[in-house]
């Protein structure tokens, strides 16, 4: 290159660096941080995913509970400091002495309220806060066009790192469960519970004598089951009504039916969350909404991201403070659809635990096993085989398997707080957080199907290791004809560890689940279908 074609370069490079340090400059200099009055309103777009995750990165960063969250998209949005056109054109907040904030602005302030203060000084940095606000405009223009691998790495996984740390944070954080910071709890909801002193039911299991919502032991509660016809929700609905409970199931096949992944906005919620029959509210919300793959007209994103999102804040404005999440092992490391939804709606009410909105528990199960699940339906299918050809993973990764009626008392006893496993933050507390559950022990998928084989009186089979192409293939051909739940996601999963250290399952049990040995009989007892008195 000539030295005058150099020297213009590096003239004009100077030029654009002069331009956006003045730029910076002008907009940065007014914003005094230290004058701001608390709380912040932050009004964004909750239909925009980048929106959306940024927020719940904010919301679970904000312990000392700094800001009030409005989405400006929602259909029953009444009004804001600028227009709505404005609002939804460019990040706005407001605080309490009533001074709007916009754009690269609103950001500062947002990440200051939450801590955040080296990326706050970084955007008011001459250069770098100069060119935020040159990029700043195209990408709140073209905010719903950002790809989904851009924005997961920057914001999501941001998020559900903030989720973990805030779980780190607390009192106590061991076998394989967390529990979130402390909050202050609202005297109109909640009871003190200082003079509680429960005894101990079982080695690492504590009973409460006053369960979380407030009701004793034998009061029978209100409850919403979500996915209620679902293989999972079917079970936990029948265990809840054997205790004498009103079952709220919100399905498919409900009366009315829940049209699950349309609900994706929280006032469309509202009517769930209260028993048509007496006008009462609900006392908990159990979701055990899930699926595998995409469907025509049922995304991953609707159903296991944005409706539990739109449900989970239903709960936390209309005071539903208990809320569980069934949820699964092996999502933390993997980018699966399923993995990355199931996340999203982990975060989420993890988010909404760590600001004192909601009592939110999250359990990741691993293999689950029982009459009605179409991966049991497949174990059962392969264990009769006398040569099996399975993929390398199946071999190598861990599996950690469970019924599925144990896993449904599970959740009925860690929800109603019956038994948690040991030990507390504060004993008559909901339990809270991230509770990791695995079975008896854990072994390979091709040594239980094995054990399913033997437990079927059969000889044992030949077992073949299938060539990770052929792998592949078949696992694209079960995404192009969904006959079987063989696919890519679930080849993904089972390249995943999918076990636990924690003995979080017989804890809250009281007794040792089922070995692998002995799962037969949860396959051969069946579970009622959901029946019009569990039904809305």
């Amino acid at each position: 290159m000539p030295a005058s074609s150099r020297l213009g370069f590096f003239g004009s490079l100077i030029s654009v660096l002069t331009e956006i340090t003045q730029m910076n400059h002008t907009h940065a200099a007014p914003l005094v941080l230290a004058s701001l009055q608390w709380p912040v309103q932050v009004y964004y777009d909750a239909s925009c995913r980048l929106c959306a995750a940024e927020m719940t990165n904010l919301r679970v960063r904000d312990l000392q509970q700094r800001l009030r969250f409005v989405d400006c998209s929602a259909p029953d949005f009444a009004s804001g400091p600028v227009g709505r056109a404005d609002l939804m054109q460019a990040m706005h907040c407001q605080d309490a002495g009533g001074r709007v904030f916009s754009g690269v602005d609103a950001f500062r302030v947002l990440y200051h309220a939450v801590g955040l203060d080296p990326v706050q000084r970084a955007l008011a940095h001459p250069l770098l806060g100069g060119l935020s606000r040159r990029l700043y405009p195209w990408v709140a223009r073209y905010r719903q066009r950002l790809p989904a691998w851009l924005i997961a790495p920057l914001f999501e996984r941001a998020a559900r790192r903030a989720a973990l740390a805030a779980a780190q944070r607390s009192q106590t954080c061991s076998a394989g469960r967390c529990e979130l910071p402390p909050h202050t709890p609202d005297p109109a909801q909640t009871t003190a519970l200082a003079s509680l002193a429960p005894e101990p039911a079982s080695p690492g299991v504590t009973a409460s004598a006053t369960p979380p919502d407030g009701h004793g032991a034998d009061h029978p509660r209100t409850i919403l089951v979500t996915g209620a016809s679902g293989f999972i929700g079917r079970h936990i609905a029948a265990a809840l009504r054997a205790r004498g409970h009103h079952v709220i199931g919100a399905s498919r096949s409900s009366r009315p039916a829940c049209p699950f992944s349309q609900m994706t906005q929280p006032q469309a919620w509202r009517p769930w969350l209260s028993d048509p029959a007496s006008g009462q509210p609900v006392d908990l919300v159990i979701n055990a909404v899930g699926a595998l793959r995409d469907r025509p007209g049922r995304s991953l994103q609707a159903l296991h991201a944005d409706a539990p999102r739109a449900l989970f804040t239903a709960c936390a404005q209309a005071g539903v403070r208990r809320v569980v999440q069934v949820s699964a092992l092996g999502i933390a490391d993997n980018d699966t659809a399923y993995a990355r939804t199931k996340r999203d709606a982990d975060a989420h009410l993890l988010g909404l635990t760590a600001a004192g909105q909601l009592d939110g528990l999250v359990l990741r199960p691993s293999l689950v096993f029982g009459r009605g699940g179409q991966s049991s339906a497949l174990f059962m299918a392969l264990a009769r085989l006398p040569v099996l050809p399975l993929p390398r993973a199946a071999h190598t990764q861990p599996i950690q398997p469970l019924a599925v009626a144990e896993l449904a008392e599970a959740v009925v006893r860690l929800a109603l707080g019956e038994a948690w496993p040991a030990p507390f933050a504060a004993p008559g507390s909901p339990a809270t957080g991230l509770l990791a559950l695995g079975g008896a022990r854990a072994l390979s998928m091709a040594d239980f199907i094995a054990s399913l084989r033997a437990q079927l009186g059969l000889p044992p089979a030949r077992q073949l290791v299938q060539p990770e192409w052929f792998s592949q293939v078949t696992a694209w051909l079960g995404d192009v004809v969904p006959v079987s739940p063989w696919c890519s996601a679930s080849w993904t999963l089972m390249r995943t560890p999918n076990a636990t250290a924690s003995g979080a399952l017989q804890a809250a049990l009281g007794r040792a689940p089922t070995p692998p040995e002995a799962l037969l009989p949860s396959w051969r007892t069946p579970v009622a279908p959901v029946d019009q008195g569990a039904t809305r």
